[in-house]
């Protein structure tokens, strides 16, 4: 799952849509709740003039669920 990575889950005007930031560990603990289980995550910054930060998450469907 790729996502925009902030301190806080944030909405911001973002030329497509409305998107939002998520805190990387927020966003995997909503997944582990769903039922995923996280095999990597990991966070980039975009280069300038618009850095604009973000994350990614590898994970599947626990077979425990």
């Amino acid at each position: 799952m790729g996502f925009f990575a902030g301190p806080k889950v944030e909405r911001f005007d973002h030329a497509i849509t409305t998107a939002y930031t998520w805190p990387p560990e927020t966003m995997a603990a909503d997944l582990r709740a769903a039922g995923f289980e996280i095999i990597e995550t990991h966070t980039r910054t975009g280069a300038l003039p618009k850095p604009r930060p973000h994350g990614a998450i590898l994970a599947h469907l626990s077979d425990d669920r």
